[in-house]
């Protein structure tokens, strides 16, 4: 009997912490990343994924998200690439290894930017349901691909700083 109680609390916080009523946590500290190539606001509460040995402020790297479950990564290029072939590549990878069997949804817009986006829905390592969105533009020289993950479970906590960044992203 006491078991079956706390497996019953256990699951009634679940699903109150996971409901979809569960409202947004505002960003209450943001921080400029400014680059002379770019610039954006972040929450505070979010990480610079420095140990990743592809780490480079300038060309790729990863903030990892308030609740620690999330990331949104960049990758900066100096020259024209197909925004078109980029997303569909990038579709390909994550429906053949982070989330099979996800459904796809396409975007022309991310922030001030028109270019080729993806949102992929369905359950993160076949586990977890989140989604995946990954957007590409491409200038005279210049592009850039962003690829973010959350969990549906971790948006009140996680989708306004993914929000601010688009809302504040700027190619320089």
């Amino acid at each position: 009997m006491k078991y079956t109680f706390l497996l019953f609390a256990l699951a009634i916080s679940f699903v109150f912490k996971n409901s979809a009523v569960a409202q947004s946590q505002p960003v209450t500290k943001s921080v400029k990343m400014d680059r002379p190539g770019y610039s954006f606001l972040y929450d505070g509460d979010w990480t610079i994924d420095s140990t990743d040995e592809d780490y480079d402020i300038d060309g790729y790297y990863a903030l990892d998200s308030k609740s620690g479950n999330g990331f949104i990564s960049f990758a900066f290029f100096n020259a024209t690439i197909d925004p078109e072939e980029v997303v569909l590549e990038q579709i390909k990878a994550h429906l053949s290894t982070s989330m099979k069997n996800g459904s796809t949804t396409r975007f022309d817009t991310w922030g001030k930017y028109k270019g080729k986006g993806a949102l992929l829905k369905g359950k993160l390592l076949g586990i977890y349901k989140g989604e995946i969105r990954v957007f590409c533009y491409t200038e005279k020289e210049r592009s850039f691909l962003i690829v973010s993950q959350i969990m549906d479970s971790d948006k009140p906590d996680d989708e306004p700083g993914l929000l601010l960044i688009e809302k504040s992203f700027i190619l320089k």
